[in-house]
């Protein structure tokens, strides 16, 4: 895994070897003591239920626990949601998603990496979406779920580029999230047009402020990159 910057990084690639299902988990205790010690409200991060899929594909699947992948990803979304309905019964009431795989579907390299192992990418946007309402759709009605789309970002370098364009209408209008955290700190998002499938009664957060570098823009700058 090669960065912007030259930067390589052997990935840990995930295989699931059997059936998959929920277990709990020790964050649960970590949660509590940031809830038991935090002044305000505490938001508990998680991976997205894409993740085990988009890493590795149906190859990482073994065929003798999962010979189809429907299976897969209902035993996938139904593991999830038992995170989500825990971190629920802990008393957390601000979820994160930290979703990379979809920021990743806006790259054309990065689908063409995907058919090249012999993954189809029809309609896997669409998969992924279902899989997250699978897994949130149990939530207690004041539960705040947030999405973080990021695009593999590593000391100061990223993987991916695109603008959100290919996924905005799906992502906006099919995935039952609150909030969305997007990264606009730089050209890679090019322009802030998908944002108009926004609907009413969701939260876009805007990063136009980088953290991938020590310095610290001017007001003038960040002006600019909205304008």
């Amino acid at each position: 895994m090669t960065f912007n910057t030259g930067a390589q990084l052997k990935p840990v690639n995930l295989v699931v070897s059997g059936k998959v299902g929920w277990r709990q988990r020790p964050f649960l205790a970590d949660f509590a003591f940031v809830q038991a010690n935090a002044r305000g409200l505490a938001k508990q991060p998680i991976p997205s239920p894409s993740v085990p899929h988009f890493r590795g594909g149906r190859a990482a699947i073994d065929a003798r626990a999962y010979q189809e992948l429907a299976p897969f990803f209902a035993d996938l979304g139904d593991a999830c949601a038992g995170t989500v309905r825990a971190f629920a019964e802990a008393g957390c009431r601000y979820l994160q998603l930290d979703e990379v795989n979809i920021a990743y579907l806006c790259d054309p390299e990065q689908l063409a990496t995907l058919r090249r192992r012999g993954d189809s990418t029809d309609g896997l946007l669409e998969l992924y979406a279902g899989l997250i309402n699978r897994a949130i759709v149990g939530r207690p009605a004041d539960m705040t779920v947030a999405m973080h789309l990021l695009r593999g970002n590593f000391r100061s370098g990223w993987l991916t580029s695109g603008g959100y364009d290919p996924v905005a209408e799906v992502l906006f209008n099919s995935i039952d999230v609150d909030a969305y955290f997007m990264e606009y700190d730089s050209a890679r998002a090019v322009t802030f047009a998908p944002l108009r499938h926004v609907p009413k009664g969701k939260t876009v957060i805007l990063g136009l402020v980088t953290s991938a570098t020590g310095r610290l823009e001017s007001h003038n700058e960040v002006r600019r990159r909205i304008a």
